[in-house]
């Protein structure tokens, strides 16, 4: 069983070709349910001019932004990043900072944003793309993996201060975690340290689940509650939506209605009801409850298989690269990927508290869909390059033979 499954992961035939066509196929299902979430508000709201289609068009000058995107990295090798080394920590660094200068956007009581005149950059998401490259070449710098626990320690802490900052200048607690979650999983796979992991991973559960119970047990009252941080609401919203829903918590429940009416196979597509107002801004981190209310549980498995599905030919290319620095390159996205799509969907089914994370390639947004599309065409680049090297490889044999 475990040598097939090895095979099976192995199989990296066409796999480039396969990551395109799961990323069309994410992305025509992302538009039609970015039209389907945002057209009523859009055509009744001065502020999208009246336009059912406001938001697609949007959607679509990224995606296509992000097609150029790939194109540019397929054709540059990506170990350029390689060679800024320690440059993109610092760029990292910069970017956040910058928060805090007049380009720095507010919105909703926290500075998430760059203003770039020709478009606002989301930190947080450029964040989490400087981070792998980062963390892969810290990993690549070793040479090999490490079996002392103190260097995967040295690494979480460079990461930390990443996250601790996105955390404390942005209020982004979302981007913090997963940035955390992503250190922890490069650094498990790559390392021979798995049980220093194990041990940690552990003594933060309990810590967390110590934590979480002795709020669950003395609940603020909802006038009390009301005048915390937007954060400590989210958290207290999940524990008891019902008791908040007055107050801050509605938001979850409304996503937890519409995933419930939408059953099996759902209303129909374009009939949900909770987009009309009952839930804020569906198309962005709500849209899953979008997609179960009006194509069912059915509908929701699709994009789940979907982004499954690309993110196991990535892992395919992690594991075909023919150098470290690559192979932890694509196995970052791959991490990034997965935790955002694990974080959106139990937000929308209340097992995790709200956060704000987008749907991969199907929620709408500028930033965060041209970051996973570069993302995309970083790993198509660890994957050509690695082809081209076999091509060459194969044209001095035969140039032996000819000899």
């Amino acid at each position: 069983m475990r040598k097939r499954f090895k095979e099976f992961l192995n199989n990296t035939e066409r796999v480039d070709l396969k990551i395109i066509i799961a990323l069309i196929f994410l992305c025509l299902f992302g538009c039609m349910m970015v039209y389907s979430a945002s057209s009523y508000v859009c055509a009744t709201s001065a502020d999208f001019n009246y336009d059912d289609m406001n938001l697609l068009k949007k959607q679509l000058l990224f995606i296509g932004l992000g097609v150029i995107a790939i194109v540019v990295l397929v054709h540059l090798d990506y170990h350029i990043f390689y060679w800024m080394g320690w440059g993109v920590f610092v760029i990292n660094v910069i970017l956040i900072l910058l928060l805090k200068t007049p380009l720095g956007v507010e919105a909703n009581g926290a500075v998430r944003w760059l203003d770039l005149i020709v478009f606002q950059l989301h930190v947080g998401e450029t964040s989490k793309l400087l981070l792998i490259l980062f963390l892969a070449f810290i990993m690549a710098q070793y040479g090999k993996p490490t079996k002392d626990w103190k260097n995967v320690f040295k690494i979480w802490l460079y990461a930390g201060v990443l996250a601790l900052l996105i955390l404390r200048i942005s209020s982004n607690l979302s981007s913090c975690l997963i940035m955390l979650m992503i250190t922890y999983g490069m650094t498990f796979i790559w390392s021979n340290t798995q049980k220093f992991h194990l041990v940690v991973g552990a003594a933060a559960a309990v810590l967390v689940s110590t934590l979480l119970i002795y709020m669950y047990y003395n609940l603020p009252d909802p006038e009390t509650a009301n005048q915390m941080g937007y954060q400590a609401k989210r958290i207290l919203g999940w524990m008891d939506p019902e008791k908040y829903k007055d107050v801050f918590s509605d938001q979850i429940l409304q996503s937890l209605y519409a995933v419930g009416s939408g059953g099996l196979f759902g209303k129909g597509l374009g009939k949900s009801m909770q987009k009309l107002g009952k839930i804020p801004e569906p198309q962005n981190d709500m849209i899953f409850a979008i997609i179960c209310e009006e194509l069912g549980i059915f509908g929701g498995m699709i994009v789940l298989i979907l982004l499954g599905y690309l993110i196991l030919q990535i892992v395919r290319v992690a594991i075909s690269a023919k150098d470290l620095y690559g192979a932890m390159i694509a196995t970052g996205v791959a991490l990034h990927l997965s935790f955002q799509t694990i974080v959106n969907v139990a937000v929308s089914l209340n097992v995790f508290p709200n956060t704000g994370v987008s749907l991969p390639f199907i929620s709408y947004g500028g930033s965060a869909l041209l970051i996973m599309f570069s993302e995309i065409g970083l790993v198509l680049s660890v994957r050509r390059y690695r082809m081209l090297r076999d091509f060459e490889k194969e044209v001095k044999q035969k140039r032996k033979g000819i000899r």
